[in-house]
C-alpha cells in the first residue's frame, strides 16, 4: 500500500534501520536516530542500484515521487539515473569553474605582472562593476554575442562610451585567454562577432 504524508510523519525510529515502501521502487529509509531518507531501488544492466532523493520532510512525498518518475523515465530511455545525476553534478561544477568571472580573474592574475598596479586595479574594477554582474556567473562557452552586446549597451546608455569600448576590449582578451586554455571556442567580443 502506498505511503501517505500522515504515514511518513508517523514513522518512528527502531533499533535498526528499516524501510517503509511506497511504490515503483520508492521507499523511505528510517534510521535508528530517526532520520528519514528517500531512496529508490532499481535495476540497470542486470545490477541492483539505489538512488537517493533527499531527506523527509525537506523533500515531500510528492517531490520524491516526481523524482522517482523522472528516474524511471531515464531508465525507459536506456539511461542510468545514478550516472545521469553524477554527470549533472560534474557539469554544474565544471560550469561554475569555467564561469566568465573565474576565467577573467585568472586572466587578470596573469596580466598583473605586465601592468602597473593602478591600471591592473582599474581593469578588475571595471569588470566587477560592469561585466560580472550580468555575465560573470555564466559558463564562458555558453555566453552569446547578443548577451555581451546587451552588457556593452548598458554601459553606453549611461554615457560611458570609453568605458564601454574598454570593457569590450577586455572581454575580448578574456575570451581569447579562454580559447587558449581550452575553455572557450570563440571570441564573441571580436569586431567580427559584434
Amino acid at each position: 500500500m502506498p505511503l501517505t504524508d500522515i504515514k511518513c510523519r508517523a514513522l518512528q525510529p527502531a533499533q535498526k534501520t528499516y524501510k517503509a515502501s511506497d511504490e515503483k521502487g520508492l521507499y523511505l529509509e528510517v534510521t535508528s536516530s530517526g532520520s528519514k531518507y528517500w531512496r529508490m531501488k532499481y535495476r540497470f544492466s542486470g545490477k541492483e542500484k539505489k538512488l537517493a532523493f533527499g531527506v523527509y520532510p525537506e523533500v515531500s512525498l510528492k517531490e520524491a515521487r516526481d523524482k522517482r518518475d523522472a528516474a524511471r523515465k531515464q531508465l525507459q530511455e536506456g539511461l542510468d539515473p545514478s550516472h545521469e545525476k553524477k554527470l549533472f553534478k560534474l557539469t554544474k561544477t565544471l560550469n561554475a569553474e569555467n564561469s566568465f568571472e573565474n576565467i577573467a580573474r585568472e586572466w587578470h592574475q596573469k596580466q598583473t605582472a605586465r601592468l602597473t598596479a593602478r591600471h591592473s586595479d582599474y581593469v578588475l574594477r571595471r569588470l566587477a562593476a560592469d561585466v560580472f554582474p550580468h555575465i560573470g556567473f555564466r559558463p564562458i562557452n555558453q555566453i552569446t554575442a547578443p548577451e555581451l552586446l546587451a552588457v556593452i549597451h548598458k554601459i553606453e546608455k549611461r554615457g560611458a562610451l570609453d568605458i564601454a569600448h574598454r570593457a569590450l576590449q577586455t572581454t575580448s582578451q578574456v575570451f581569447r585567454y579562454g580559447i587558449a586554455t581550452g575553455r572557450a571556442e570563440r571570441d564573441i567580443a571580436s569586431p567580427s562577432q559584434i
